[in-house]
């Protein structure tokens, strides 16, 4: 493990100098474009050896960096470091290696590491690093250890009820394992698949580059996975294809400032099932449209295991959400995986 680079008071310095105002985006933006942690050097001693092996503490700039870009997104945490005890790390190394092999291989390729942190202000984090000729070729994958302490449904459970307002007129529960295969593991078995989606999307033509999405390499149509469900505005953003049927979508925003009410969630998982989105996360943007569709089809398809949400009110169940690969929905999407999964050995 490479040990946390102490600040000195020069770097403190430099950080207090160049400081962006609180809303300051486009300061925010330009000091991560020129981070140290979106270079190759920095990160030469760490992509070595076997999956297992990259795990490590997280260093003093790559903390500065997810600060930088919780500030960029409206969240107000700052992540610290931390040693994950030997518990921990072997839950994250048996995750890993219960992976099917293609999954394995993809990953292999292109994860530079895992790092460890607390307060990060989600669970998991994955960012891109470029090549010497400026394009995406690797990535890192950050995990908050300290919200990983629940089992896979309590976890899944909790991220999905951040959408919703906790005024106690509706309920929802996550099964991604049926019991007794309910414990923390599978729990950051799912995440380090949703982060290994983002993962061998970099150097990819699934969507956009998110490092610069504003500005596409080529044409929207050119990507394989993108237009499938979204499109751009003339100002960059991006638009589902499903706005008309999913108004609501708008206000889906996870560990934040809860828009939509619990009375709603009946309707919003109706109407999810009237889009191609794989899940209510899915939904909030290419990146993890993409990221939550790679995850779940190999936790569903390849592994076997569940996705159902149950919402209940008023103690009664009003409507069953559960995996689209079997639908015809979600059928362009699924081809689009079982081709690019195909350069890789069968599982």
């Amino acid at each position: 493990m490479k040990p946390i680079v102490k600040m000195t008071l020069a770097m403190a310095a430099v950080l207090f100098f160049t400081s962006c105002a609180a809303g300051h985006n486009a300061c925010l933006k330009s000091r991560m474009d020129r981070h140290e942690v979106r270079s190759p050097a920095f990160w030469q001693d760490y992509r070595r050896g076997n999956l297992e092996d990259r795990l490590h503490a997280a260093p003093e700039p790559l903390l500065d960096y997810l600060h930088l870009d919780n500030r960029l997104n409206g969240y107000d945490t700052r992540p610290q470091a931390t040693v994950a005890d030997d518990s921990f790390r072997q839950d994250v190394r048996q995750a890993m290696a219960e992976l099917p092999g293609p999954v394995r291989e993809a990953v292999k390729e292109k994860l530079i590491g895992i790092f460890f942190v607390r307060d990060l202000g989600t669970t998991g984090y994955t960012e891109a690093v470029a090549d010497p000729q400026g394009r995406p070729a690797a990535g890192f994958v950050v995990l908050d250890v300290g919200s990983l302490r629940q089992t896979a449904n309590a976890w899944a459970t909790s991220r999905e009820n951040t959408v919703f307002q906790n005024d106690g007129e509706g309920r929802l529960q996550v099964t991604l394992e049926e019991a007794p295969n309910d414990n923390s593991k599978n729990a950051i078995q799912f995440i380090l698949l949703h982060e290994f989606g983002h993962l061998v999307s970099i150097g990819e033509r699934f969507h956009p580059s998110w490092l610069d999405e504003a500005k596409p390499a080529g044409a929207i149509e050119d990507y394989l996975f993108y237009p499938l469900s979204w499109r751009k505005e003339k100002d960059g953003s991006n638009v589902s294809l499903f706005e008309d049927v999913f108004p609501e979508r708008r206000d889906v925003r996870f560990y934040g400032e809860a828009r939509l009410k619990s009375p709603q969630m009946a309707d919003v998982y109706r109407r999810l099932a009237m889009t191609n989105f794989v899940s209510l996360y899915g939904a909030t943007g290419p990146f993890e449209d993409f990221a939550e569709s790679f995850a779940l089809y190999v936790h569903s398809v390849w592994m076997k295991k569940p996705y159902r949400v149950q919402i209940t009110q008023s103690g009664r169940p009003v409507f069953l959400y559960e995996s689209c690969w079997d639908q015809p929905r979600c059928a362009a999407k699924r081809a689009v995986l079982e081709e690019w999964f195909s350069r890789f050995r069968k599982p």
